[in-house]
């Protein structure tokens, strides 16, 4: 049986930057498992060719040290101090 992780967005708000925002700009929660080679690697992996693009629009840095990505489930990662 595949694993399927779903990913509820509610209602959403990332912080408001310089003025812009930082959005979720495409999500890959469950990849083809024949075309969803997604990083490159020339392995298709259902688990490690998932993605999620954040996007910044505010025209500068973003420092997204500490942010966690989380699911219904549990926190899935955590971007290490000084992430840019």
């Amino acid at each position: 049986m595949k694993q399927l992780f779903v990913l509820l967005l509610m209602v959403f708000t990332l912080p408001s930057l310089a003025g812009g925002s930082l959005l979720i700009n495409e999500i890959q929660a469950d990849p083809d498992t024949t075309n969803g080679d997604a990083n490159g690697d020339g392995i298709v992996n259902t688990s490690e060719d998932e993605f999620i693009e954040i996007y910044n629009n505010t025209g500068a840095d973003a420092d997204l040290s500490g942010w966690t990505l989380a699911d219904g489930a549990q926190v899935r990662h955590t971007f290490p101090a000084d992430t840019i």
